[in-house]
Order: structure tokens, then sequence, then C-alpha cells
């Protein structure tokens, strides 16, 4: 890890692959800070367009911006992680590279920690860009504050948003990102932080720009939520003793496997050209009538499917 003498307040962790058409304006926006004591780490994650050559150009207008080149894609976790292990700063701010913030984003969220000064993850609110949600935020409330404990964000998943930043000691304590839960390593690890006793505060202030892609790692509804199974099993574990807490993981985990039931029987009949079927128009008969037998059959569905696939997540 280098040193911290010398060291901006904040390493900026952006992890990029095949992100060239969108870097720039996630690049402006950090230079636009009005908070300027960072520095920017860019992960080449073995992009195969012009996004390492792009990254070098913005980095040699600016000595705030520095890339790091790996060999072959890996994913964002072990992007994220190559990125902490060199970072000099007091504090990580998360950005991918298709995202961006406002131009205080640095300076409210610093503000957020100086007032609750036994905080370790802030993570604050943003716009959605694109896609359904577009121009809308990723939380409906807008201002004030709230602590999150960690049944908070057990019983609600999308409780922190990736606008995040926390203190360097928050990855020394409990590691990095697990490369394991690629697409949900974010989840994995506020949870982990919360369970190292690491108090979370979110922001309601909207300072990010969320940009909704589809063919982003994100927008892959069944590998999110396979993979969303697999973090709540392992979380299961790891809240032993805790029996409130499980109880909230396992009400999550049957949540999940219903959602991936419906998923899977979507993408099936879509398959089979049938999509229309399970999608007719808002408040028709056909949709009143699906919701209530997928309400009904459900439960049954959930436990023929475990029975015919005991290994499947």
């Amino acid at each position: 890890m280098r040193e911290l003498a010398n060291g901006p307040a904040v390493s900026i962790i952006t992890p990029a692959y095949n992100t060239e058409r969108y870097l720039a304006e996630t690049v402006r926006t950090v230079l636009a800070q009005s908070f300027p004591d960072f520095e920017l780490l860019i992960v080449d994650d073995g992009s195969t367009d012009g996004t390492l050559a792009l990254a070098r150009t913005l980095a040699a207008q600016d000595e705030r911006v520095h890339v790091i080149s790996a060999d072959r894609n890996e994913g964002q976790p072990v992007a994220r992680n190559t990125a902490m292990r060199q970072a000099r700063g007091r504090f990580f701010a998360l950005l991918d590279s298709d995202d961006g913030w406002t131009q205080d984003y640095l300076a409210e969220q610093l503000a957020v920690f100086r007032e609750f000064n036994d905080v370790g993850v802030v993570t604050a609110n943003a716009i959605n860009v694109g896609g359904a949600l577009d121009g809308k935020p990723f939380w409906p409330v807008t201002s004030g504050t709230e602590r999150l404990t960690l049944l908070d964000i057990l019983r609600q998943e999308d409780s922190i948003c990736i606008m995040s930043v926390f203190r360097r000691e928050v990855f020394e304590t409990i590691g990095g990102f697990d490369p394991k839960w690629k697409g949900n390593e974010d989840y994995h690890f506020w949870v982990r932080a919360a369970l190292a006793g690491f108090q979370i505060l979110r922001n309601a202030k909207p300072l990010g720009l969320y940009r909704r892609r589809p063919d982003s790692e994100s927008a892959d509804d069944l590998r999110m939520l396979r993979g969303a199974i697999g973090v709540f099993n392992e979380i299961e574990m790891m809240c032993a003793g805790r029996p409130v807490e499980r109880a909230a993981t396992r009400r999550q985990l049957t949540a999940f496997r219903k959602r991936l039931i419906l998923t899977e029987i979507r993408e099936s009949v879509r398959r089979h050209r049938l999509l229309h079927l399970l999608q007719p128009p808002p408040g028709s008969l056909l949709s009143r009538v699906f919701g209530i037998v997928s309400s009904v059959w459900l439960t049954p569905l959930l436990w023929a499917y475990e029975l015919r696939r005991p290994r499947r997540v």
C-alpha cells in the first residue's frame, strides 16, 4: 500500500471496462469538484475499445489523474481492490466510469464526516440517468441524513448507493471487495463493514448521477438475482448469533428466490415468443389475473423448484 505522507484527502476509485463513450464526462465531473484535494485512480480492466488510451490522455491533462492498466479483464471487484491498494487518501470515494458527480459532491460528503466524526461510511443519493427511472432520484426522500443499522441494510438491499465515501480504515479492517460476488460485491462489502462495527450514514441529498445502461452488469436480472441469493446465503452464516438479523436475511432469501423464479419464467416465455402474455397492458384484466395467480401459486412453485434443483444457487 502506498505511503500516506503528503497524500490527498480523497482517493477516487474508478474501474473502467469498455466505457470509452462515458469516461471523459465522468472525469469532467471529478475535475469540476469544488473540493480539489483528491487523486483519481482509473483502473482500466483489460478494455478492448479505446478506454485505456482515453484514460491516459485525460491523465496527461491533470496530475491528479492516474491510470493503472490491468493485463486482462477481471471485473470491478478486482479493479477496485487494485486501486485501493495503491490509494494514498484518508478517504476512498467510489465512482464508476459511466457515472458522475455534482460539483459539490466531495465537499458535501466530507462535511457530513466532519459533522458525524464516528461515521465510517457516508452514502449519497443520486439522480438516475437513462432507463425507465431517468431523472428520478435513487431514493425518493431527497433531504436529511439517517444512520443505517445492519438490520436496515438487510431489510432494504438498496439502502446504500454506490455513490459512497468511506474512511480508509474500513478497507484496512475488512479488506477489499470479494471477487466471488462480482456484480453484488458492493452490497457484500457494506454488510461486512456494518458487521465490523462501522457506522453507516445515508445522505439523502442527490449528489451523484447514476447511469442505467441496458448493457451494464447490473442490467442482467438473472445474474444479479442469483448473485444476490449467493450473497444472502453467506450473510446468513455471518449473522450467526444475531437472530433478528438472521431472520431478516432469510426473508430476503425467500423474496429473491421468488423473484428469480418469476424472472426465469418470463425469460423462458420470452424465448418462446410469448412474452406478451406475461406483460399485458397495466391495469388490464389479464394483468390483474396474472398478479393474482402469481401471488397464490408462487409459494408452491418455489417449493417445487427447490426440490427439482436443490443445488441451483
